[in-house]
């Protein structure tokens, strides 16, 4: 069989809430999307897989001179800055069944090249053309098998990424120049192999407990990398190596109420991007190379509960997660271009704990009423100067408390439903030195709060054929997610046919 699906998108200048349009804010994209399956025998299938993706002019607003201020917050000076993005994809997938060692499993290789450019033209007229071209090479394996001490899953991945970038110059005077790297380093190469393997083990009727463990390596070289202070080129060679675990613990309290604890590790190499990178960060930054970075790592607990009965489901989470030696920015005091110098460091320690919390009542036969609740804090040390002065601050642009609430109407027998829905998102000003310094993002005394209403009406003539339509944002209300360079969209109304043959 397969599935072939083609998409053509415009997005016209977006409308905030309130009514005002913000001025070169579209862009367009193409999309196809291809799968065929072809059944080799009783054991064997093979899966192939086409992604190709085109993305036009999408414009980086928030550092322009187009963009519209929101509670104190500044515009950037740029005339324009947009990025292309391209992406193709092709993937073949083998998948396995009962075979003499395994139950099932699957065998993936595949091939993806990516391409973005900016095109930045400064107040000064001074334009800079920056991209890259990216191709990755991978084979990903998984299997499962049914042993004598539980049920294991394991398998590999291997990621091979090979990178060229490019950064030129066209002066006001007409005068141009080529750069000896652009956002990342040319001539860059990324090598990862990774090995893991799970067990799954049934504890009788009460509950099962999960064990894993994966093993990292990697190795990374960039052949050419600009520093801009001193204008030297020079190359980069590092490589990796960690072995983290977890595990997990389900507890079958009762037919209707399930606990889970779970503990674990996590590791992450630094990429390309943290050693080699050379291009503008938050408001008036540029982040310059830094090599010698080290691996950051994670310590994560987490403990919750989960009910489910006909009339009312919940679910509770608390989770604490212990950061060591994150990668953080810190400022230099240098300038280039009007632009403060960052680099990245090892300095972030800290953590970052929360809960959430859903539920859903039906309290008629036609009705029910769900929730849900999102609460984050954390703390992380930095460099919030360019002393060498390191203090505890909040994480960086911290997801505020945010609840949602829904009303469901799905009369029996009629085809019609109905969904009236309400998202409350509380103010954050909790703030560190980098996000108050980031005025083209951030209000000076943080992100305010905000409510929003929408309505989705459906009806289904049969399984076949239906409609919908949606009212977002209902009240207008001019808003911005913390951390975001624009304002959301205002009143909106989407409406739309699924026809199936």
């Amino acid at each position: 069989g397969f599935r072939i699906g083609a998409t053509y998108l415009y997005f016209g200048d977006l409308e905030i809430g309130g009514g005002e349009e913000l001025n070169n804010s579209n862009y367009d994209g193409r999309f196809i999307d291809a799968k065929m399956r072809f059944v080799v025998n009783r054991n064997v299938q093979v899966s192939l897989l086409y992604q190709h993706v085109r993305l036009d002019d999408i414009p980086r607003h928030h550092s322009t001179v187009d963009a519209v201020t929101f509670q104190g917050t500044t515009p950037g000076n740029n005339l324009r800055r947009n990025f292309d993005q391209d992406r193709d994809l092709l993937a073949a997938t083998i998948h396995l069944y009962n075979g003499s060692f395994f139950e099932d499993g699957w065998v993936k290789f595949g091939y993806q090249s990516q391409s973005e450019l900016q095109d930045r033209i400064r107040s000064s007229g001074r334009r800079d053309k920056t991209g890259f071209d990216l191709d990755t090479y991978f084979v990903t394996t998984q299997f499962t098998s049914r042993t004598g001490i539980g049920e294991l899953t394991y398998g590999l991945d291997v990621y091979l990424d090979e990178v060229d970038s490019f950064a030129d110059r066209t002066n006001p005077d007409g005068t141009t120049q080529s750069f000896a790297q652009g956002p990342i380093g040319d001539n860059s190469r990324y090598f990862s192999l990774g090995l893991f393997i799970q067990d799954r083990i049934e504890l009788g009727s009460w509950g099962e407990l999960i064990l894993g463990a994966r093993f990292q390596h990697v190795d990374v070289e960039s052949g050419t990398v600009l520093d801009p202070i001193t204008g030297t080129v020079s190359s980069i060679e590092d490589d990796f190596q960690s072995a983290v675990g977890t595990a997990r613990l389900l507890i079958r309290a009762t037919e209707n109420l399930n606990f889970f604890l779970s503990a674990g590790s996590a590791f992450r190499a630094p990429n390309l991007s943290d050693l080699t990178r050379l291009t503008s960060a938050r408001s008036n930054e540029i982040e310059v190379p830094s090599p010698g970075l080290e691996s950051e790592y994670y310590v994560g607990f987490e403990v919750g509960a989960r009910y489910q009965s006909r009339p009312f489901q919940a679910e509770v989470a608390l989770f604490h997660t212990i950061l060591i030696d994150a990668i953080d920015r810190r400022p230099t005091g240098q300038v280039i271009d009007n632009e403060f110098v960052v680099i990245k460091d090892n300095v972030g320690d800290g953590f970052i704990q929360g809960g959430e919390l859903q539920a859903t009542w039906r309290f008629a036969e036609d009705f029910a009423l769900s929730g849900q609740l999102t609460y984050l804090d954390g703390e992380a040390d930095t460099f919030p100067t360019s002393q060498d002065n390191i203090e505890r601050e909040p994480v960086s642009r911290l997801m505020p408390l945010t609840t949602r609430f829904a009303l469901d109407w799905t009369p029996r027998d009629t085809g019609f439903r109905a969904r009236a829905e309400v998202e409350l998102v509380g103010g954050q000003d909790d703030l560190t030195t980098r996000d108050r310094g980031d005025t083209q993002r951030i209000p000076p005394n943080g992100t305010p709060g905000y409510t929003i209403y929408n309505l989705f009406l459906g009806y289904d003539f049969d399984p076949k054929r239906s409609v919908f339509l949606s009212l977002l944002n209902i009240s207008d209300k001019e808003y911005r997610i913390h951390g975001s360079g624009s304002q959301e969209p205002g009143f909106g109304v989407r409406a739309g046919f699924d026809l199936r043959v």
